[in-house]
Order: C-alpha cells, then structure tokens, then sequence
C-alpha cells in the first residue's frame, strides 16, 4: 500500500505509529533527502505533495511525503478533474508512500475523501476518555504484555486511576516502572 492515512485526537499514539512507519521504511543515512513533510495552507500543496511523491527516493530505502489531511484535501477541493486525482494515486512508485494524517478522520462524503480512501490504508488513533476505566485498564494491560510484566488487578486498577487516559505519561510512567522491574 502506497498511502496511508493515519487520524485521532490521540496525538501521541499518532506520532508513535508515523515514526515507526517512517523508521521502517527510510533508510536512517537518506532520511534528510527520502522523508518530506509537506504542511501548509498554499493552494498549490497537492501539486508539490503529488510531484514529491511521484520523485523516486535518492540512495536506499523508501521515500514518505507526509502532508495533513486538512491541507491536501482542502488543496485538492479545488480540483475538478477526479480523474486525473486517480491517475496520481494509482501511479505513485511503490518504493515511496504517502503518509497523510489529521486529527479528525476527513468527511468521507466529498468526492475527493471518497478517492482517498478508495487507495489509503487508514488507521485511527482514538483518545480514551477519562472515564473509560475499561479501556484504561486494556491499555495499561497491552503496555505490561508488551514488556512481559504480569500485573495483579489491584496495580493495574491503581495504576489506571494514576495516569488516566493520557498515553503519553503511561507509555513513559510504564516504562519507568517496567524498567525497574527487569532489573
């Protein structure tokens, strides 16, 4: 898959998942040259993200234009011609990928949303609501799995109660933690 679109008010989350996508694909000594972020509110975004993503990567590894769904779609409402938005995506290389994230997932009932998703891999990244002791308590599970740490219910209920619902501080707070435990 050659375009990605990643969305969710769980930023955090978000950045992890786009890091990861970036590290596994741009080779770390080309990634100056094969990783470009395209923001902006310019009319002309689209054309410079389709003339990027059209542009095979220099040296080794993939090549990944990230650019945020606000700008490229709003960009890209202008257009008239879904065709040729078609054409674009079907001809992007497969050795580069284009990564389009938001917080929001796009209206999917614009025409150009709908082409999109027609080529994308999407993903969502939902914020936890604080009251969500359930969920809270999964993520704090998924996080001690991750590290091979069994946590009896009484921890993982008074850590859930600690940290709340911000994955940022029980990412870091978990592996503090999980750190001193392994040694």
């Amino acid at each position: 898959m050659s375009v990605y679109l990643y969305y969710g008010e769980n930023s955090y989350l978000l950045n992890q998942r786009t890091d990861y996508l970036v590290n596994q694909n741009v080779h770390p000594e080309w990634k100056v040259f094969n990783y470009v972020k395209l923001f902006g509110d310019e009319k002309n975004i689209a054309a410079k993200v389709f003339t990027e993503v059209m542009t095979l990567p220099f040296g080794e590894g993939n090549k990944i234009i990230h650019t945020n769904s606000d700008s490229l779609i709003g960009s890209l409402l202008n257009e008239d011609n879904n065709q040729e938005l078609e054409n674009h995506f079907s001809r992007i290389p497969s050795s580069n990928i284009l990564l389009i994230t938001g917080n929001k997932k796009p209206d999917s009932r614009k025409t150009v949303v709908k082409t999109i998703l027609k080529y994308a891999q999407q993903e969502e990244f939902p914020l936890l609501s604080s009251w969500d002791k359930k969920g809270i308590v999964n993520l704090i599970g998924k996080y001690a799995a991750i590290h091979q740490v069994k946590l009896t219910p009484d921890v993982t209920n008074y850590l859930a109660e600690a940290i709340g619902n911000n994955t940022a501080r029980a990412a870091n707070s978990l592996n503090l933690l999980f750190m001193q435990v392994e040694k």
